[in-house]
């Protein structure tokens, strides 16, 4: 059986983990991101590489749909 001391300290390790992790992805998140919107902002149409190459899954799944038929 878990102690409180012990619960709270399990708590405080996932919530490092995770601050350290979004932390560490919010360059790549960023970068992908920007990629998409030069691509949208020069016109030029994304390929599918690029689409898949963009790190934010919620922007990558809304540029597949706006680009299925590269898929």
């Amino acid at each position: 059986m878990l102690l409180d001391t012990d619960r709270e300290e399990i708590k405080k390790m996932i919530r490092e983990g995770v601050t350290e992790a979004i932390a560490e992805s919010k360059k790549e998140i960023q970068d992908g991101v920007k990629d998409a919107i030069v691509g949208v902002k020069n016109e030029q149409r994304l390929t599918k590489e690029q689409i898949m190459a963009v790190k934010n899954r919620a922007e990558r799944q809304k540029l597949i749909q706006q680009n299925m038929d590269l898929f």
